[in-house]
């Protein structure tokens, strides 16, 4: 029987040692599969992070394209606006001078001394030739000033879209 007991206690200890050489290969294991791991992990972390970085530098370079655009808008809307009030002011400044030789187109039509008929006659003349040179450019002056008009109402309209876009795109970042 004490055969047995040493071969039990053999046994034991040949146990004890394979649970220990498997405990301590599990642990080996456990920290290679956890660096594995954490390589992974960190691989992921960096590809979201490049990732994050473009998806940043895109947006970026978005917002200013988006802002050079607008910025070009307001400007062009400036120009039109200036250009607007410039054909505006030398309508009313026609519009004055049409006036002012319809007055005297007026005055000359009063009765005066037959002498001066001749003289009216030819003043009239003149004065109807102005009148139709300078109705002429009012109606030049005119279709200028709705084209600009059309063209300002163009950009105010270029310009609110590219603002509801820059706020879609704001809100969005």
């Amino acid at each position: 029987m004490k055969g047995t007991k040493k071969n039990d206690q053999e046994n034991r200890t040949s146990k004890d040692n394979h649970a220990f050489d498997f405990e301590a290969w599990k642990e080996t294991e456990l920290e290679r599969i956890k660096k594995i791991h954490a390589d992974e992990n960190q691989v992921i972390l960096e590809k979201i992070d490049k990732e994050w970085k473009t998806s940043l530098s895109q947006a970026n370079k978005s917002w200013n394209s988006h802002e050079d655009r607008l910025l070009k808008d307001l400007i062009s809307a400036g120009k039109l606006a200036d250009e607007f009030n410039s054909e505006s002011q030398k309508n009313r400044q026609l519009k004055d001078e049409i006036t002012q030789l319809e007055k005297e187109l007026a005055n000359l039509r009063k009765p005066r001394e037959d002498t001066e008929r001749e003289e009216r006659i030819s003043r009239i003349s003149s004065l109807r030739y102005e009148i139709n040179q300078l109705d002429g450019k009012l109606r030049e002056i005119e279709e200028d000033l709705q084209n600009t008009t059309r063209e300002k109402n163009k950009y105010k309209k270029l310009c609110q879209q590219a603002f509801e876009t820059l706020k879609q795109k704001v809100a969005k970042i």
